[in-house]
């Protein structure tokens, strides 16, 4: 997801790797800025939840986290994030919900998105069915909570898809006011086959494809609108609709492409200019060019090279006579 205007950021990671989203699309309703986007999810794998805030907001803000799957709050180890007296960054991952009686985690992990048409299960809805929604929010401390269990628990139950329980340092409980929610991000997890089949991934086939240097790429994805509750069949667990999807921004634009591929090429022509001499440095020695001898003829002269040659007479040895070579 694209950061907000104060610099929040939050995401999906699936083994250390932030998942790739389609389909980005921000709104601004009554409980402040909300972004949704779409991520492809693979049954039984466990995901973890990246939250980032900004040096400025985390000396300024207590912060909270409030996790949603499929509708449903789930709690969450160490989602109270106190301000710094020091300003810088952080960043927080989660890995499963929290168990406070128990002090135990279960990783969070994708579910098997059972889909039917029967009308049986048309009744009971689950709105937030196929969703992560996580929702940031500023709060005030009023104190630590003296009980042993926390009135605002909610403990995972087999209807979601959480991983084996595992050992967690018990954490303390606060009591907050001042609610006030910054951010607002929705994740509509779906397998990838079914993404690709509605137009909102592309292709694994096109995704290899280089894109061409001189003609115009194709986008990434196709614009066409999606309605959940015709496109995309019902689900088993209380679900009879999965909410409409109006046209993505996580399209690249032709125009950008080409942009970026012509300066590219740019650059690489600059770095073999760099190569070449530089003809034009003054500094650089000019040329010479080797000058023949001036010729001594009179302009208009001429040389008759028809008249008698002087020759030498011929010597010719006297018979008897003897060279001496010794001398």
């Amino acid at each position: 997801m694209p950061k907000s205007p104060q610099g929040y950021e939050l995401w999906i990671e699936v083994e250390g790797e932030r998942v790739e989203e389609f389909q980005i699309e921000a709104t601004e309703g009554g409980d402040g800025p909300r972004t949704t986007c779409w991520i492809p999810c693979e049954a039984g794998k466990a995901f973890s939840i990246v939250v980032s805030i900004p040096a400025q907001q985390m000396a300024e803000d207590h912060h909270q986290l409030d996790v949603r799957i499929d509708g449903e709050p789930i709690t969450i180890s160490g989602n109270l994030l106190k301000k710094a007296e020091v300003q810088s960054a952080y960043t927080k991952r989660y890995h499963g919900a929290y168990h406070r009686e128990k002090e135990t985690i279960r990783p969070f992990q994708f579910g098997t998105l059972d889909l039917t048409d029967d009308e049986a299960y048309l009744g009971a809805t689950s709105k937030g069915f196929g969703e992560i929604t996580l929702t940031l929010n500023t709060v005030e401390i009023l104190g630590i909570m003296d009980t042993e269990k926390d009135p605002q628990q909610i403990d995972p139950t087999e209807d979601f898809p959480f991983g084996e329980e595992q050992p967690c340092k018990r954490v303390p409980y606060y009591k907050l006011t001042g609610w006030k929610a910054v951010s607002t991000l929705v994740f509509n997890y779906r397998q990838m086959d079914m993404l690709v089949a509605k137009g909102i991934a592309p292709s694994r086939a096109s995704a290899k494809q280089p894109e061409p240097h001189h003609d115009t790429p194709a986008p990434t994805g196709s614009r066409e609108r999606v309605d959940g509750r015709n496109g995309l069949p019902k689900g088993k667990r209380k679900s009879d609709s999965v909410k409409e999807e109006g046209e993505g921004s996580g399209f690249e634009n032709p125009i950008d492409v080409e942009i970026q591929s012509l300066r590219a090429r740019l650059v690489a022509l600059e770095a073999e200019k760099e190569k070449q001499p530089n003809y034009s440095d003054p500094t650089r020695p000019a040329k010479r060019v080797k000058l023949e001898p001036q010729s001594t003829l009179v302009p208009g002269e001429t040389i008759d090279l028809t008249m008698d040659v002087k020759t030498e007479p011929r010597w010719k040895p006297v018979p008897g006579e003897i060279i001496d070579l010794t001398v």
